[in-house]
């Protein structure tokens, strides 16, 4: 966690997610209960493994540290002078944000590396600050948080699909409004929104973010680059972008058997990535070819 003035957000996930569970078991984990029906049996185990998955992947998203540079960490090979060089260049306010070195920590920072306003810190890989998991979104917590955007979407469009049944079941039978039928009503009406929000955010997280390789702190870097490159009548490669899957496996892992599952970053060769070098496009300039480098 960063702060303590984005408690109340990650305490009102906490409570939300609970009041929707049992608002589940209330509208129709205890009608199948009470009829024994395979079916409802099956159903409430399947609801309550994706609510365990959302819940166990939150907790790594708020409490798992995104990840910040060594602090006697500075660029491989790099001279004095470039280091000096570097330093002033972080000064001028233009190239804050692209330069390596970071004014507010006192200190060099990697490739993907951004300055968090809120959590005072250079974080790795920065994707964005989230509020809601009072914690920036980096290299080590990444992938947890889409795997809890993933199971919160599915678990929250199961409980609208099976709550809608529900109703429906109720105004054609005719069946008098109870106690379960009122709670099954106001479940509907605040999981459909938030699975709508909920989705959305997971597609902008698939879509935008890991299926192009570009964080949210890299977004605008990217959308200049591909502007001048227009303007000058020129392709542009974004350096990070090395095709769909490798990009996938990149957040998610080198096998797909493990992409639901909340593990550590790995490299394309299965080892721990310290999220301080990265793979790259590197362009020859003669011919247009492209080669993959590693990018400190």
């Amino acid at each position: 966690m960063c702060c303590d003035g984005d408690r109340p957000y990650v305490i009102g996930v906490t409570i939300l997610i609970t009041f929707l569970y049992s608002c589940f078991w209330i509208g129709a984990a205890v009608p199948w209960l009470w009829h024994t029906t395979t079916v409802g049996l099956l159903n409430i185990v399947l609801f309550s493994t994706i609510v365990g998955m959302t819940l166990f992947n939150y907790y790594l998203a708020v409490t798992t540290d995104p990840g910040a540079p060594p602090p006697d960490w500075i660029p491989p090979g790099a001279t004095p002078e470039e280091l000096q060089k570097a330093r002033a260049l972080a000064a001028d306010s233009l190239f804050q944000k692209r330069a390596v070195y970071c004014t507010q920590c006192e200190r060099f920072r990697p490739k993907r590396a951004f300055h968090c306003r809120v959590c005072k810190r250079c974080r790795l890989k920065m994707e964005h600050h989230c509020p809601f998991i009072n914690n920036c979104v980096g290299h080590f917590n990444h992938k947890p948080f889409v795997l809890f955007l993933f199971y919160a979407s599915v678990g929250l469009a199961y409980e609208v699909v099976v709550i809608s049944i529900r109703i429906f079941d109720a105004v054609t039978t005719n069946s008098p409004p109870d106690a379960s039928f009122l709670v099954t009503i106001i479940a509907f009406v605040t999981s459909f929104p938030v699975c709508s929000g909920v989705a959305f955010l997971f597609f902008h997280q698939t879509w935008s973010v890991i299926r192009r390789n570009t964080t949210g702190m890299e977004d605008s870097e990217r959308s200049w680059a591909e502007y001048d490159a227009r303007q000058q009548l020129r392709n542009y490669v974004w350096p990070h972008d090395r095709g769909v899957r490798a990009n996938f496996e990149e957040t998610l892992g080198p096998l797909s058997l493990l992409w639901f599952c909340p593990t550590r970053p790995v490299d394309r060769n299965g080892q721990p990535s310290d999220g301080l070098r990265w793979q790259a496009i590197a362009v020859n300039p003669r011919n247009g070819s492209e080669t993959y480098v590693y990018e400190v």
